[in-house]
């Protein structure tokens, strides 16, 4: 890993897929006047978090949203993790997050593996598989800052595939994510250190703004932590964006200090 910096793109979502796109695309102009080399976007940056509405913004994996984000790290010069949008196959939809290299190059593509179905009483009733199927693969990404990892938010409740990324050598990972407010107060910050202290990697976790006129209330506090579990920022509610430093001695320094990685017994686990 090289010393960089990332951008956590905390976007405002509406009805106007459109709108809600060009807005995206500006924040991450923002993020490269100061200077970032990773742009990330949340999970389902293009239109509300709804059944209807995700089945309604479907689109091919190479659509105008893909056209979008690629002329966007094209033209900025950037790493850009495309949060995800509502991909359109012939088996049905995905879940799913593009990356771009900096010269809008499609490199990597994630589709989300477990898929958001709950029924925490009194609080929240979904179901994301009456939207979408589940990928099968992890996401692992070489760029000139090193290896990176991708997972969309339901992914981060799965220890095993986060460790799965940091045995593949990624020490930075990427979390696209739209946790509600019921288990965004109880477990978002808290899953994100805990992945990171867990794999003693960099863990960046992407929110959208929360939108009172929507139905669905994204939880917002977008955040980045260190391998060491610390919380680097985390932004409010508001639209923004958060600038985290990211560097290789840091991971060194811990994984040196506090072997866990080296500590594993694989033997005793399956």
């Amino acid at each position: 890993m090289k010393d960089c910096k990332a951008a956590l793109c905390q976007n405002w979502i509406t009805n106007d897929k459109e709108q809600t796109v060009k807005s995206a695309v500006e924040q991450v102009r923002q993020a490269t006047a100061e200077g970032a080399d990773f742009v990330a976007l949340p999970e389902m940056f293009v239109c509300p978090y709804t059944n209807r509405s995700m089945r309604e913004s479907s689109e091919p994996l190479y659509g105008p949203t893909a056209d979008a984000l690629s002329s966007c790290a094209a033209q900025n010069g950037i790493y850009l993790i495309g949060g995800s949008f509502p991909e359109e196959t012939e088996s049905g939809l995905y879940n799913t997050c593009m990356v771009f290299d900096p010269s809008g190059n499609h490199i990597a593509t994630h589709r989300k593996a477990h898929l958001f179905d709950v029924d925490v009483k009194d609080k929240i009733s979904y179901r994301e598989s009456d939207t979408f199927l589940p990928g099968n693969e992890v996401c692992v990404v070489d760029t000139d800052f090193g290896r990176i990892g991708v997972g969309i938010c339901f992914d981060i409740r799965f220890p095993e595939y986060f460790r799965k990324l940091v045995l593949s050598g990624c020490e930075i990972v990427f979390v696209p994510s739209s946790f509600g407010n019921a288990t965004g107060e109880a477990h978002w910050v808290l899953s994100m250190r805990m992945r990171a202290v867990d794999n003693q990697c960099y863990m960046l976790g992407i929110q959208p703004a929360p939108n009172p006129d929507l139905p669905y209330q994204a939880y917002g506090h977008t955040v980045a932590t260190d391998p060491w579990g610390i919380v680097l920022g985390e932004l409010n509610t508001a639209p923004g964006i958060l600038y985290a430093e990211l560097f290789a001695s840091r991971i060194q320094q811990v994984r040196d200090e506090f072997p866990l990685l080296k500590a594993r017994r694989p033997e005793l686990y399956v």
